[in-house]
């Protein structure tokens, strides 16, 4: 016999015992889990150029838990700043985080000289990681030149000057230099030694010509030979022209221009024919307004080439 409270509690039971809870399976879309991987974090460097060698550091920073060694390797990537040059990657990749390190360095030396240059820059790359992420895998190493605006030059400012007018002539283009940097839509250079072709340009000259040799300096186009060994050759210097920019038929030019002096040094300023890549030279014609060899300083010569008159 049952009494009734027995009866309520075994109906309690019984509702107790059929309820049934039903929730969400997660389920596996084969996807591999997280790692949860540390990260090596790097950024810009911006320094000066001295006039000697000096060392520098680019630094790699790890952020997060390194439960294994994380590896990356790196690379340089010339830029207006050319390795051997401008500068040199000193340290070895790859490079490796074990699990107690937080900073690492990547060692580069800046080449300096007493040369007055345009900022220039270069990068270093991060690529191939281990084990870690690398969030910004590009550092700029950027190069601003601390060499004063004298060049230990004297630049003559006595001597002759050009009039800005003449009776019937009219000025159509003029280039005072008096900008930071060169006006590209007068100017182009030519770089190189003339290889191949016309290896020595013609004149069996030792030099490579850059643009790295040019500088502007207080409304003066200064170019600076150097002994310097770069693509071969043991000296460096620059060659511009205005080809393919600025053309005239008839007229005055007038250039006024410092020579410097000494043995081995030939400055020239010449005019072509625009025509030359036709008719070849010296069919094409050349005007040489003036050219020194630098061991006569006080001679110039000027020459004129047609025909087959060489």
């Amino acid at each position: 016999m049952l009494h009734k409270n027995q009866i309520s509690k075994l109906v309690a039971s019984a509702a107790v015992a059929g309820f049934v809870f039903y929730g969400c399976i997660k389920e596996d879309n084969g996807a591999a889990p997280a790692l949860n991987l540390p990260s090596i974090a790097i950024s810009d460097v911006n320094l000066k150029e001295g006039d000697v060698d000096a060392t520098y550091e680019l630094e790699l920073k790890l952020s997060g838990e390194n439960k294994t060694n994380a590896v990356v390797s790196f690379s340089g990537i010339a830029g207006s700043a050319e390795a051997g040059i401008d500068y040199e990657i000193l340290t070895k990749s790859p490079i490796i985080f074990s699990t107690e390190d937080k900073v690492k360095t990547i060692q580069f030396k800046i080449i300096g000289d007493e040369v007055k240059e345009i900022k220039e820059s270069f990068k270093i790359k991060l690529y191939n990681p281990l084990n870690v992420t690398v969030p910004t895998d590009v550092a700029t190493i950027s190069i601003e030149d601390d060499d004063d605006n004298n060049l230990g030059l004297v630049i003559p400012s006595a001597g002759y000057t050009t009039p800005t007018s003449y009776p019937g002539l009219s000025l159509i283009w003029a280039d005072e230099f008096n900008a930071d940097t060169l006006n590209k839509t007068n100017w182009s250079f030519e770089t190189g030694d003339g290889c191949p072709g016309n290896c020595g340009w013609g004149n069996n000259e030792l030099q490579y010509y850059r643009e790295d040799n040019t500088s502007l300096v207080d409304g003066k186009l200064v170019i600076t030979a150097k002994k310097q060994n770069y693509g071969n050759k043991e000296y460096t210097s620059s060659r511009l022209v205005t080809k393919g920019k600025k053309v005239f038929k008839f007229g005055r030019i007038d250039i006024r221009a410092a020579m410097p002096k000494g043995k081995g040094l030939w400055p020239a300023l010449w005019m072509l024919g625009s025509n030359i890549d036709v008719v070849n030279w010296p069919s094409c014609g050349e005007i040489d307004i003036m050219e020194l060899a630098g061991d006569l300083p006080n001679r110039t010569v000027a020459t004129v080439h047609y025909g087959d008159n060489v």
